[in-house]
C-alpha cells in the first residue's frame, strides 16, 4: 500500500508564531513559493476598497482616540 504524504497546512503570515515559522521552514522551497503565490493571488482577486491609505489611517487614529478618551 502506498503512503500518502500530507504537507503541513501552514500559510504565509505577517505575524507568524515561532511554531508557524518552524512549520514554514520545514516545507520544501517549491511548496513555499506555491503557497506564497496562492496567498498573493487571493488578495489580488479580493474586493477593492474605495478608501485611500489616508482615510484608513484617519479612521484608525479616530478609533484609538475614542478608546483612549472613553
Amino acid at each position: 500500500m502506498e503512503k500518502i504524504r500530507t504537507l503541513d497546512d501552514v500559510m504565509p503570515s505577517a505575524t507568524p508564531s515561532p511554531e508557524d515559522i518552524r512549520r514554514w521552514q520545514a516545507l520544501p522551497r517549491d511548496e513555499q513559493l506555491a503557497r506564497m503565490k496562492s496567498a498573493l493571488n487571493r488578495v489580488a482577486d479580493g474586493p477593492r476598497s474605495t478608501r485611500t491609505m489616508q482615510n484608513i489611517k484617519d479612521a484608525a487614529l479616530t478609533k484609538i482616540a475614542k478608546r483612549e478618551n472613553g
